[in-house]
């Protein structure tokens, strides 16, 4: 019998909280459009450029700790292989 929800006690939450989605529709309803999408986009343009920025940003910490077991047999070779990989990479570029 604790687990019963009192739906008497919910008709005033209900209430307010229809009262605020109402309130927030009145609201949206006089943001313009253009607005919305202007926002929107330069939201997006900056959560790239941030997405963009850290994957530089751990991608360098780890070829940097990488360069520092350049002598270890394994890595060092998967280091060169990848090296190797990319100078032939930029040498094939247009200039």
């Amino acid at each position: 019998m604790g687990n019963m929800v009192n739906l008497e006690n919910n008709q005033p939450k209900k209430k307010a909280l229809n009262v605020f989605h109402e309130e927030i529709a009145e609201a949206r309803a006089k943001i313009p459009l253009s607005l919305i999408f202007r926002n929107n986009f330069i939201g997006g343009l900056a959560w790239g450029f941030g997405t963009v920025m850290g994957a530089t940003v751990l991608v360098g910490i780890i070829a940097y700790a990488f360069s520092l077991y350049g002598d270890i047999p394994i890595i060092g070779n998967l280091i060169g292989i990848i090296a190797r990989a990319v100078e032939q990479g930029l040498t094939k570029l247009p200039r």
